[in-house]
Order: C-alpha cells, then sequence, then structure tokens
C-alpha cells in the first residue's frame, strides 16, 4: 500500500511470477531497519538482506504494524519483526538492476530469498490444525 511504502527505502520483491519451490522448513525472524529488510537464518543475527516473492506486498494493519500481505488472495502473512517461516530454500530471479538498486539503497549485505513468509506462529497453527483433522481419519 501506498502509506506503506513511506517505511522502506527499497521493496526487495521478484517482478516475475514464483514457480515451484522447494519446501524444507525455514524460518527466522524478518525485521525492518532503517527502511530495509533484513532476516537472520537459523538463529543467526539478522544481517542478510531480504528478498520476497512477486505475490507478497507490504501493508499496514488495522492496529498500524507493517504487514506483509499476500498479492493473489489479500490475506495477512504476518506482522514485520515477528518469527516468520517459509518453504526452502527459496528462490528467485533478482536481475542485475534491482540487486544494485537494493544494494545502494540498504549496503551490500548478502541477499536471503525469504520467498513468501508467513507468520511462524499462524504456521504452526495451522499444521496442527490439519494434523488434529488427520489424526481423527
Amino acid at each position: 500500500s501506498h502509506p506503506a511504502q513511506a517505511a522502506v527505502r527499497y521493496w526487495p520483491a521478484s517482478t516475475a511470477r514464483t514457480g515451484a519451490q522447494l519446501q524444507a522448513l525455514h524460518g527466522d525472524r524478518v525485521e525492518l531497519r532503517d527502511g530495509c529488510f533484513f532476516v537472520g537464518e537459523r538463529g543467526q543475527p539478522a544481517n542478510k538482506l531480504a528478498w520476497f516473492h512477486t505475490e507478497i506486498g507490504l501493508d499496514i494493519d488495522d492496529a498500524g504494524y507493517l504487514i506483509l500481505r499476500d498479492r493473489v488472495d489479500g490475506s495477512t502473512r504476518g506482522r514485520i519483526g515477528e518469527d516468520m517461516s517459509w518453504g526452502g530454500p527459496a528462490s528467485a530471479k533478482i536481475d542485475d538492476a534491482a540487486r544494485r538498486a537494493l544494494h545502494e539503497a540498504c549496503g551490500d549485505g548478502e541477499i536471503l530469498v525469504v520467498g513468501s513468509p508467513e507468520s511462524t506462529e499462524r504456521f504452526q497453527m495451522r499444521v496442527a490444525d490439519l494434523r488434529s483433522r488427520n489424526s481423527r481419519r
């Protein structure tokens, strides 16, 4: 959304639709610092630049928090700053111009594709619900 864009220096997302992805569980906290998105990996410091799939957008929820929103179905994926989970290792095409623009805006850090992250809490609730439904069969 327009109001959310004011909080970031550069929106790090692919422009091409996402294809098939690996589905191993990855996750950590997605943080916004000085207008740039950073992420850690498996408990490491959040010092890598985050990169999202094109289907993910940035918005502000009713409570005023920056959130990741699914641009396909409109659902909230999670709030920036909370623990997130994603399938991976995620991949995305990052062209040279986009890579350069991200580095100019946010520094020369390593880029980690987080793809389409979801709040870890929501993910665990959804998976637990699926597990409980399957165990009743």
